[in-house]
C-alpha cells in the first residue's frame, strides 16, 4: 500500500525550516530566478525507495521521476535541470519548485542520491549569526549581550539546553517547562526586541504589512528578512566554488550540494564539510524520526506510515542487544517481542 508522504510536518522546528515552502508548486505570479543542475544515483534511489523505509516516500519518487527523464551521467547517475523562484516574490532562500529535489528529499535518501558524488557543506548555526551580523552593521549588537554570548558559546548553550529549545527561540517558541531557565528566557525576550528594531529600519519596510495572518508574522518577517541575507552570502559562495571549477548541484536551506571541498572557500564563507546520514549507520536515529515510540505506545498505534517505516527499517536490519539498549528503544524493544 501507498504510503501518505510525512513532508507536510509543520511542528515549530519544521515549520521554520520549510517558512519558505509555501508557494505552489508551479507559481504563475512567481519570478525564476536560477536553475541548478541537481543530479541523482537513479538505481540506487530505486532500489531505496523500494525498501519502503524512507519518510517522504513521494517526494523521492517524484524526484526518481524526474532524473528517469533527465541527463544520463557516468556511473549509474543522471543530471535534471532545476528552477529555483522567490516565495512571494521578496528576498529570500531559493526554493525549488518541483516536487522533487535534492532539497526537498531526507537526508538519508539524498545521500544515496549524491553521496558517492558530492559533498555538502553546511553553514552552523546560520540564522543566528546573521541576526548578529544585521545587529552590528546597524550599529545595534551592544544592546543584545545574549544573542553575541549565544552565538560565541553556541555549543556549549547548545549542549546545555537543547539545539531545538533554542532554534525555536527564533520562530517565538517561548520555553516552558524543563526548557524554561532564565538564561534562555533572557535570550527569548532579546531576540524578540531585536526583531522589532530590526524590522522598524526602512530596508526592511517591504516586509511591514506582510505575513499579518501568520500565527508569529513578527517572527516570520525576521525569517524572511535573515534568508534574504543568508541567500545573498550562500550565492557568492556558489559562484566561488565555480569560479574554482567545482560544481554546485543543489541549494539546501543553508547548505550547498557541491563537487569537491575547497577548504580555503569554506574558510572564507564559515562553511562546514557536513557528513551525509547513511540510514544503514543510523537506523535508530532513522527510527526516532520515522515516529515518536515511547516504551508505552503499542506499535499497533502507530499511524501506518510511522509503523510502515519502523517495521521496514527493522526488515533489513539485525540491530545487536547493545544497540537496542544503547538506543533507548529497549522498553518499546520488549513490548515489540
Amino acid at each position: 500500500a501507498a504510503i501518505p508522504d510525512s513532508s507536510t510536518s509543520r511542528g515549530l522546528g519544521d515549520v521554520y525550516k520549510r517558512q519558505s515552502l509555501d508557494i505552489p508548486l508551479d507559481p504563475e505570479d512567481a519570478e525564476e530566478v536560477a536553475v541548478v543542475t541537481e543530479l541523482g544515483h537513479l538505481e540506487g534511489l530505486r532500489a531505496y525507495h523500494a525498501m519502503g523505509i524512507d519518510r517522504r516516500p513521494q517526494t523521492l519518487q517524484s524526484f526518481i521521476n524526474d532524473l528517469a527523464d533527465g541527463s544520463p551521467l557516468d556511473g549509474g547517475y543522471c543530471a535534471v535541470s532545476v528552477p529555483h523562484y522567490l516565495a512571494h516574490n521578496i528576498p529570500g532562500r531559493y526554493i525549488a519548485v518541483p516536487r522533487g529535489s535534492l532539497a526537498k528529499l531526507t537526508r538519508e535518501a539524498r545521500a544515496v542520491a549524491a553521496g558517492g558524488r558530492c559533498v555538502e557543506v553546511d553553514r552552523p548555526l546560520s540564522h543566528p549569526k546573521i541576526l548578529l551580523s544585521l545587529l552590528r552593521d546597524n550599529g545595534l549588537a551592544s544592546e543584545f549581550p545574549l544573542i553575541t554570548k549565544y552565538v560565541t558559546h553556541f555549543t556549549e548553550w547548545r549542549a546545555k539546553w537543547g539545539k531545538q529549545v533554542l532554534t525555536n527561540l527564533l520562530m517565538g517558541g517561548v520555553p516552558r517547562g524543563e526548557h524554561w531557565c532564565p538564561p534562555v528566557w533572557s535570550l527569548f525576550l532579546q531576540i524578540r526586541l531585536a526583531a522589532k528594531k530590526l524590522l522598524a529600519l526602512p530596508q526592511y519596510g517591504y516586509l511591514a504589512e506582510m505575513f499579518s495572518t501568520r500565527d508569529r508574522p513578527l517572527y516570520t518577517r525576521l525569517y524572511y528578512a535573515l534568508a534574504a541575507r543568508e541567500a545573498d552570502e550562500l550565492w557568492q559562495a556558489k559562484e566561488d566554488y565555480e569560479s574554482r571549477g567545482a560544481a554546485v548541484h543543489a541549494l539546501i536551506y543553508d547548505s550547498l550540494l557541491v563537487s569537491h571541498s575547497i577548504p580555503e572557500l569554506e574558510a572564507k564563507h564559515d562553511l562546514e564539510v557536513k557528513p551525509f546520514i547513511h540510514w544503514e549507520a543510523n537506523l535508530f536515529m532513522l527510527l526516532r524520526k520515522a515516529s515518536v515510540v515511547l516504551p508505552e505506545i503499542p506499535v499497533s498505534k502507530l499511524p501506518s506510515r510511522k509503523r510502515c517505516c519502523l517495521w521496514n527499517c527493522l526488515l533489513y536490519t539485525s540491530p545487536s542487544p547493545r544497540d537496542v539498549e544503547e538506543s533507548g528503544f529497549a522498553g518499546w524493544w520488549c513490548k515489540k517481542k
